[in-house]
């Protein structure tokens, strides 16, 4: 019996840019395999074509022309940014922050809108970075990344548009890390080095201890429903704890609210510390620290009034005694303390001023003291976000100089 003549094939390449040609069966047209890393849902594939001859020799020749072109950047297929950003949010939302993720979509789809889901990535660069600066400053295009009419237009500050181009500098530089086969699927990040936009009038809220007083107090008097153990009944609102643990650590709000029995090091000398563990972190860092006498009551105070062991939350949900207390719930609350007390509403702060709170009180102590004791990985950070001018600050500084004398002879 004969044997079955096999099919032709024949490669060339490295790994990253191989291309082969081939033939579906013995005496069959010529076929070209071009490796193209957008494939495969980002992990890449081979794009195949029809060479409509049967020459071999011809077929070898394309094949090496092809990886030339290929090692040259020019074969590949053109990255829309509907696909990279459709690609980097199904391999990198997972395991961020429920308000990164939102914010990360808001602004993509604004770009998506704006350039078009086929715009070619490669074809991006200071006109269309500009452009969007312009047009989404003046409020010529919405936050949605439609066009407004003239009469309709509402500008919008430095700093919004500025987490739009953060957001796509991002993914411009996701996608020059991200390897497909050994190959970025960028060769380099199109927004490299364009420029922000300035903001001299930067709005940061800061509280104040009256401010914080006052809160407190008021939302001592508040309550909540919960549903614990198959009963429904009301108990004291813990917001006034989480306020008092925050503004005595500088922790973000999320830290707080996810804090565990485990957690607690209450024997540690001399008032007890917190082991901030690393997936509530935004950094991912894990951080111990000591806490004042004050932290120390308030935390022995949520103890006596809600037991608990290992896992569980020092803070459970009003609906389910397993998870922690949600933002939404506090803010919520927050609100309701705000009005009780009769302080205005901080514009764009609800938690978040408590820390620069904590940093401004501490701009006399060193700053690499005041970051570790704050969870700050980064003293500049810390200075150049948090640490604000105050007017007591402002004042002495203007009525307490240092002379400078003359050097004696």
């Amino acid at each position: 019996m004969s044997k079955r003549k096999k099919s032709w094939s024949w490669s060339t390449g490295d790994r990253g840019s191989t291309v082969r040609v081939f033939e579906n069966y013995p005496g069959s047209m010529l076929y070209i395999a071009v490796w193209d890393p957008t494939l495969g849902d980002g992990r890449g594939g081979y794009a195949r074509r029809s060479l409509e001859h049967r020459n071999k020799r011809r077929a070898k020749q394309e094949a090496r022309q092809a990886v030339a072109r290929l090692e040259a950047g020019q074969l590949t297929h053109r990255v829309t940014l509907g696909y990279l950003i459709d690609l980097y949010l199904h391999h990198e939302l997972e395991g961020k922050a429920p308000g990164t993720v939102k914010w990360l979509r808001q602004h993509l789809g604004t770009w998506v809108t704006y350039l078009g889901r086929q715009f070619p990535v490669t074809d991006f660069g200071t006109g269309e970075w500009e452009a969007f600066k312009r047009q989404r400053l003046s409020g010529a295009i919405n936050g949605h990344g439609v066009a407004v009419e003239p009469e309709r237009r509402r500008p919008v500050r430095p700093g919004t548009v500025n987490l739009a181009l953060d957001a796509l500098n991002i993914v411009f530089n996701w996608a020059y890390r991200w390897r497909v086969d050994g190959r970025p699927l960028l060769r380099r990040n199109p927004a490299w080095k364009l420029p922000y936009l300035d903001d001299p009038n930067i709005r940061r809220s800061v509280w104040t201890w009256d401010r914080f007083q006052k809160i407190v107090a008021a939302v001592e008097q508040l309550t909540m429903q919960v549903e614990w153990d198959g009963r429904r009944r009301r108990v004291r609102c813990y917001l006034a704890d989480i306020l008092v643990i925050a503004e005595g650590t500088a922790r973000r709000i999320g830290p707080v609210r996810q804090l565990r029995y485990q957690d607690l090091r209450l024997e540690h000398p001399p008032h007890g510390a917190i082991a901030w563990p690393a997936e509530t972190d935004k950094k991912g860092k894990e951080w111990r620290t000591p806490i004042s006498p004050v932290v120390r009551a308030r935390l022995l105070k949520v103890i006596r009034e809600r037991p608990g062991l290992g896992a569980a939350p020092l803070f459970p949900a009003p609906r389910d005694v397993k998870e922690p207390v949600g933002r939404d719930t506090l803010a919520s609350w927050q609100r309701k303390a705000e009005k009780a007390a009769g302080v205005p509403r901080l514009p764009h702060d609800s938690f978040h001023g408590l820390r620069r709170k904590f940093v401004v009180e501490r701009k006399h102590l060193p700053d690499v003291d005041v970051a570790a004791a704050g969870g700050w990985r980064s003293v500049t950070t810390m200075k150049r976000t948090y640490q604000l001018a105050d007017e007591a600050g402002v004042l002495e500084a203007v009525m307490e100089p240092k002379r400078l004398r003359e050097r004696e002879a």
